[in-house]
C-alpha cells in the first residue's frame, strides 16, 4: 500500500494532480514510489511495540495496584496509556515520511535535520 500512499502524499502536498502523477509513473520507478519506506516501517514497528508493552504493563500494574478495579476500567485505562505513548513515537515518524514522499527531503535523516531546524525537536 506504500505506493498508493506515496501517490497520495504527492498529489495532497500541491505538486500535481492524480491524473498527470498517474501518467507519469512509469518514469518515476519503483525507487520514487517507495519514498518514506524507512520512517514508516521504524514508525510502525516501534509504536506498536510501545503500545502493546505499555498496554501490557499498565493492565498488570492497575490489577496488583488496585485488585478491585474492573477488569472494563483496568483494560480501558492501559488502552489509553499504550494508544497514548505509541501515537508520540508515530506521529514524528510520520512527518519524516511525508517530507521524504512528497520530495521536500531526499531520506528519512535530511527530514529530520530540515523538521527540526526550523521548529526544534
Amino acid at each position: 500500500m506504500h505506493p498508493l500512499d506515496t501517490l497520495k502524499t504527492k498529489v495532497q502536498s500541491g505538486g500535481q494532480n492524480f491524473v498527470s502523477l498517474v501518467k507519469e509513473l512509469p518514469t518515476l520507478g519503483a525507487r520514487a514510489m517507495y519514498a518514506g519506506c524507512v520512517p514508516a516501517i521504524v514508525g510502525a514497528a516501534a509504536s506498536h511495540g510501545v503500545r502493546t508493552g505499555t498496554y501490557e504493563f499498565s493492565r498488570q500494574f492497575i490489577g496488583t495496584v488496585t485488585p478491585d478495579c474492573p477488569d472494563a476500567l483496568n483494560q480501558s485505562i492501559s488502552s489509553g496509556l499504550g494508544t497514548a505513548l505509541g501515537t508520540a513515537l508515530r506521529i514524528p515518524c510520520e512527518v519524516l515520511k511525508q517530507r521524504v514522499q512528497a520530495g521536500r527531503d531526499i531520506n528519512a535523516k535530511a527530514a529530520l535535520v530540515s523538521a527540526t531546524k526550523g521548529k526544534g525537536l
